[in-house]
C-alpha cells in the first residue's frame, strides 16, 4: 500500500512540476493546445526584426514608419500574441 501511495505521489509531482507531461492530460474545457507565439514568431510574420517588434511592445515607435507599425500590430493581432511577465522581468 504505501509502495503504491509513492508512486501516485511521485506522479503528482512530475505532472504538476514538468509541464509538457501535462500534454498526456485532456484539455480543460474551452482550452486550447496551440502553443503561445513568441516575439520571433511575431518579427517573423511581420517581416521585421525581434528589435522592431520589441520596440512597438515598448511604446517606442516615434521614428517607426506607419507601415511597418501596422504590420507589426497586425502580427500581434493575428497571432494572439501576449507578452510573457517572465519574459518582461529580465
Amino acid at each position: 500500500m504505501a509502495k503504491y501511495l509513492l508512486v501516485l505521489f511521485v506522479t503528482l509531482i512530475v505532472l504538476v512540476l514538468v509541464p509538457q507531461f501535462s500534454l498526456w492530460l485532456p484539455a480543460p474545457a474551452g482550452a486550447s493546445r496551440r502553443p503561445m507565439a513568441t516575439i520571433q514568431d511575431v518579427a517573423l510574420h511581420a517581416g521585421v526584426s525581434v528589435s522592431t517588434v520589441s520596440n512597438v511592445l515598448n511604446g517606442r515607435t516615434d521614428r517607426m514608419r506607419p507601415q511597418t507599425l501596422e504590420r507589426v500590430q497586425a502580427a500581434i493581432r493575428t497571432l494572439q500574441f501576449t507578452p510573457s511577465k517572465l519574459g518582461a522581468a529580465c
